[in-house]
């Protein structure tokens, strides 16, 4: 096997490597990625602060109206029990049971009206439970997928690691140097077939005698254009 077509499948090898820790580092950041649970669990939260907040208002508003209540009957008793005899006295009384009772129905209408908001947010509020868990539910179905793609890539990874070190210990140290200093410099490219006499790395047209030289089973031949290792087989 020549030089070239070493490097070329060294090439194909490792770019298959790089394919998959790709994936794995893409697997790894949506198993890491948590967004849409933690929205569901802001919002829950939020409606549950809401719903507390609204059902100690409801709670304080009805002690006020059963405290108005009970002011209306003590009014209203010694109105009504013969002790005050005065006009006036009684005007006043009269003037304030109805002070009293307006505005018991200033409360009721506040407590009527928390009540259909504490409906309304318990609605939302259980709502956004189920939409909470129905994500988790969601979220643990797609992360199980992935962790078996996750497996999957270990499990290439692992082949082509084997391979490679197959074909790495058939070239010699100097080559193999130059090889991966070329991939750290070319975006992880350091070996381009040569295509219809075009580097299919840079796209460069390689002059006759180049390709000539490409031809050559043991010499390493490079691109004029990008510097990369050329291979002319097929």
């Amino acid at each position: 096997m020549s030089l070239p077509l070493k490097l070329f499948q060294l090439q194909n090898i490792d770019s298959q490597l790089d394919q998959a820790n790709s994936k794995l580092a893409r697997i790894d950041a949506e198993l890491n990625e948590h967004s849409e649970i933690n929205h569901a669990q802001d919002r829950a939260r939020d409606l549950e602060n809401n719903l507390d907040f609204i059902q100690n208002k409801l709670h304080q508003a009805e002690q006020d109206m059963q405290a108005q209540r009970y002011k209306i009957e003590q009014t209203e008793s010694t109105l009504y029990s013969g002790k005050v005899t005065n006009p006036k006295e009684l005007q006043d009384l009269q003037n304030e049971v109805t002070a009293l009772k307006r505005y018991l129905k200033t409360l009721e209408d506040r407590v009527l009206e928390l009540m259909l908001t504490v409906d309304e947010i318990s609605t939302k509020y259980q709502k956004a439970l189920e939409d909470l868990e129905l994500t988790k539910s969601k979220t643990g179905e797609k992360e199980k997928h992935l962790f078996i793609e996750k497996k999957q890539i270990y499990t290439e990874i692992e082949r082509l690691t084997k391979e490679r070190t197959v074909f790495a210990n058939s070239i010699s140290e100097p080559v193999l140097q130059q090889y991966n200093q070329l991939r750290r410099l070319k975006r992880g490219v350091a070996v381009a077939q040569v295509i219809d006499r075009t580097c299919s790395a840079c796209g460069s047209t390689l002059s006759a005698s180049l390709q000539q030289s490409v031809s050559s089973l043991n010499q390493l031949i490079y691109c004029d254009t990008c510097g990369r290792i050329l291979y002319g087989g097929k």
